[in-house]
């Protein structure tokens, strides 16, 4: 006689959500477009020249071109979404990584310089810190200290920097390096409104000083406004 199989052995041929393979989510044009309209809005050219600033640039012209062709399929367009925001989610983590805290603005003939900081452990620093890809002396053009990695532009190099906009490059042991923009202005080249003397001026320079911070701030909620909008689509 042929035994009756015991239900309480019998395999359960369904899997267990813990065995479902899970489905990456889709995007649709309306989704790329938002995304893309965020990008659009990041003011990347103020403080950082970094490979995800880069990245960024790269992946928002290949989404703007998808959204331009109307014969791109949803296998395209989630791509593209997917691309751009592994992109944005770069530039972000970068963004926390290094930057100026004190402005982006010298104005010649300030007794006071720029401080710029990286969250990497001074251990790590190679010892290399350029602006415009001329090496700096340590010591003399800009002091170093721990606190993450902390870069203190020198007032006295900064006076003999050329007006206009330059990039700081602070070097480290595994070949990254931590790039920023920042300005030098003359303060006789501020624009004079006829107000208070001076006082125009110098809110000129305030704005500009924390113009790099405030668009970073920015750039944070539109960041975390395509986080909440991934979040929902998955």
């Amino acid at each position: 006689m042929t035994p009756t199989p015991d239900p309480s052995q019998t395999p359960d041929p369904t899997p267990t959500p813990s065995e479902t393979p899970s489905v990456p989510p889709s995007f649709g044009r309306a989704e790329l477009a938002d995304l893309v309209a965020q990008a659009e809005a990041l003011p990347l050219s103020v403080s950082y020249v970094t490979p995800a600033s880069t990245a960024v640039d790269g992946a928002l012209v290949a989404a703007q071109l998808v959204l331009a062709d109307p014969g791109s399929g949803d296998g395209v367009v989630t791509g593209a979404y997917r691309s751009l925001a592994d992109a944005l989610s770069a530039l972000e983590a970068d963004s926390r990584e290094h930057g100026f805290v004190d402005g982006t603005v010298f104005v010649q003939g300030s007794s006071v310089g720029l401080t710029h900081v990286t969250v990497r452990d001074l251990s790590l620093h190679s010892g290399v810190v350029s602006v415009d890809g001329v090496s700096l002396t340590v010591g003399t053009d800009y002091q170093v200290s721990a606190g993450s990695t902390t870069v203190r532009l020198e007032p006295g190099y900064l006076a003999g920097l050329q007006p206009g906009e330059h990039v700081l490059s602070v070097g480290f042991t595994s070949g990254w390096s931590a790039e920023a923009k920042f300005q030098v202005l003359v303060a006789g080249d501020l624009p004079d409104t006829g107000g208070p003397a001076g006082v125009e001026r110098w809110l000129v320079v305030w704005l500009l000083a924390a113009g790099a911070v405030s668009s970073l701030a920015w750039s944070r909620r539109l960041l975390s406004g395509y986080h909440r909008s991934q979040a929902h689509a998955a």
